[in-house]
């Protein structure tokens, strides 16, 4: 009988309602721990992986019959199925966790909520992962730039590193992420003597904010005031001329522009510039006076199109002033090996030094003409 009652009283405790809710509790604490999510998701990606070698397997054999690989699921000796049930087609499919993208030499798979990017090499069967600190990638080879692009991510050639978004990349390089009101960039605003790197701008929105500052390849000085970027140094980056004078006096070197364009009305805007070794001045549409007075040292050019673009400029030995509109080019002092191209009439007129000479059907008659064959940009 005691044993009868025993037996009751655990199965009538087992049973109460405050029981089951802790076991509840506490099985939900354990589904949601950390360490156990992790676990789950290395499955789920794991489960992906293996997709993505059958993939892998069934374009190889699609690539020994044909000669390539195909960018149609269909095309494929497979039988997987979408998250609707489907069967896989065309170049994308959706999975309970990943988007499969199929790419030129490769399988890429992005995680739902773009957490993270898998990708399967069809070449060398190598898989990759990114970004490199997500726990999930820790172990795994980082993707490729080119990968990264096709994910539609953010690479950084400082640390050739991929990274899901514009923020992480900017905290990564160590640059300043702005939210202030409807700010949401990489880098500064009004801030002189600052160095921009890759991804972030220094936006100039009262008279020399952002003067004497650096900026590096694939960041952007954006003059939007007056003399917003004066004197500031093009280091592989940009200058913007949204207004009159906003990138004047700036230094452009190598694989850098100092740009007026219509989006802009930018009259005066990259002014006084020095023009060095593979950097740009590039004058377009109504902006009037845009690269005016401008230094072109060797190996640097002024591209005129805008009216009067250029003029006044000084060209020395190798650098080229290049009118592309009527008066532009105009009053120009061109040094030994300097030279003019004459591409529209009434432009290049100016002082010739010996040595130096024009190039074009459009010279002015009194010029010294280059020896370049037929019709040619460079000679």
């Amino acid at each position: 009988m005691k044993y009868k009652e025993l037996l009751i009283r655990c199965l009538v405790f087992l049973t109460d309602k405050s029981v089951i809710v802790t076991a509840i509790v506490i099985i939900a604490l354990i589904l949601m721990h950390p360490y156990f999510m992790r676990v789950v998701e290395r499955m789920k990606m794991s489960d992906t992986h293996d997709t993505m070698q059958q993939i892998a397997k069934a374009q190889k054999n699609y690539e020994m019959s044909n000669g390539r690989y195909t960018h149609d699921f269909k095309n494929l000796d497979l039988q997987l199925r979408d998250k609707h049930g489907k069967d896989f087609e065309y170049d994308y499919a959706e999975t309970d966790d990943f988007s499969l993208v199929l790419a030129d030499t490769g399988i890429l798979g992005i995680r739902n909520g773009r957490e993270y990017i898998i990708y399967y090499d069809y070449e060398n069967s190598s898989f990759s992962c990114a970004p490199h600190d997500h726990y999930i990638c820790k172990n795994i080879n980082p993707v490729s730039k080119s990968v990264c692009k096709e994910a539609e991510m953010f690479w950084s050639n400082i640390n050739n590193y991929c990274y899901i978004n514009e923020k992480d990349r900017c905290l990564a390089i160590k640059m300043p992420w702005k939210t202030k009101g409807k700010d949401i960039f990489c880098g500064y605003k009004d801030t002189e003597n600052v160095k921009v790197l890759e991804g972030a701008s220094c936006i100039a929105t009262k008279p020399s904010g952002c003067q004497n500052s650096i900026i590096f390849k694939d960041a952007i000085c954006d003059g939007k005031s007056s003399f917003g970027c004066v004197r500031s140094k093009l280091k592989g980056g940009n200058c913007l001329a949204h207004t009159e004078t906003a990138c004047h006096s700036v230094q452009i070197n190598k694989a850098s522009t100092c740009l007026v364009n219509d989006d802009y009305s930018g009259n005066y805007g990259c002014q006084n510039v020095t023009i060095n070794k593979d950097g740009l001045c590039l004058a377009v549409g109504s902006n009037t006076l845009a690269c005016n007075k401008a230094t072109i040292n060797e190996d640097g050019i002024c591209r005129g199109y805008a009216n009067k673009s250029c003029n006044e400029a000084t060209v020395w030995s190798g650098g080229v002033c290049e009118a592309n509109a009527t008066d532009v080019c105009q009053n120009i002092t061109v040094k030994k090996g300097g030279k003019c191209i004459a591409n529209v009439p009434q432009t290049c007129n100016g002082i010739y030094e010996e040595g130096s000479c024009c190039h074009g059907y459009y010279c002015p008659e009194d010029s010294p003409k280059c020896k370049c064959p037929k019709f040619a940009t460079k000679c």
